[in-house]
């Protein structure tokens, strides 16, 4: 059977990304949005629970890395697409939908895009991740300078920049090949400063700086040298992928 043990956390996350979404939209629910946000946010701090229990149990497969890829549209990009669609329906359901849609497509255009010809250069995620996307919003949606400075105007344009970085090809540093002690001690700081600055309210805007240094780290923490690396390396990856079609 393909599905193992470790799957199990996998399907969790999935029904973690279900509720967000309901409480997202559901205004009974008082501070419905912040709730949402930070079950998206579980989300992100669960998601790699599966690949740990994979490694321990020794039961990796294709089904598993297929399965975690899926769920992650949901927590990603499905859940932070309603939570946004929750914050701006006042103002406009279309623009509201608009933004929706624009979010879950991305997201879908992205994972179809792995799905047919991986593209993956060591260290690096070609693109910004999906995760950053999903948490760039909610951190955004949720911090105390853009809920002070009223700066819903600045939504829509914020959240198609960020989503064509999605499909961009800019290198960003991932945890697979280049993660090292300082930058996971680094990381785990990093959250434990946005929690205790949460009972001053500033936990979210910690969060959203984080972000945004992480959003413009091509440009910022990544040599001039090892962009061209990239740049060359995606395309050869261009050239692999038309090359196919030409002789179909």
């Amino acid at each position: 059977m393909f599905f193992k043990f470790k799957d199990i956390f996998t399907l969790g996350n999935l029904v973690l990304s279900l509720y967000a979404t309901v409480v997202a939209i559901d205004e009974r629910i008082d501070g419905h949005l912040e709730q949402a946000s930070l079950l998206v946010v579980f989300g992100w701090l669960f998601d790699g629970v599966d690949g740990i229990v994979a490694r321990w149990t020794r039961s990796a497969n294709q089904f598993g890395a297929q399965f975690d890829n899926l769920v992650d549209l949901f927590i990603y990009s499905v859940a932070p697409a309603f939570v946004l669609f929750a914050f701006c329906r006042p103002t406009s359901e279309v623009l509201a939908f608009a933004l929706m849609a624009f979010v879950i497509g991305i997201g879908s255009l992205r994972l179809a895009r792995f799905n047919t010809r991986p593209l993956d250069y060591p260290g690096y995620w070609i693109g910004l991740p999906r995760p950053a996307v999903g948490l760039f919003i909610v951190f955004l949606l949720n911090s105390r300078l853009f809920n002070y400075l009223h700066l819903e105007l600045a939504v829509g344009p914020l959240v198609i920049l960020v989503g064509l970085l999605n499909l961009s090809y800019l290198p960003y540093r991932n945890h697979k090949q280049s993660f090292n002690w300082p930058r996971l001690v680094t990381m785990y700081l990093i959250v434990f400063a946005c929690v205790a600055l949460r009972p001053w309210g500033y936990m979210w805007d910690l969060a959203l700086l984080w972000m945004v240094l992480y959003v413009l780290s091509p440009l910022l923490f990544i040599s001039a040298q090892e962009r061209r690396k990239v740049r060359e390396f995606v395309a050869e990856w261009k050239r692999a992928v038309v090359a196919p079609e030409n002789t179909a």
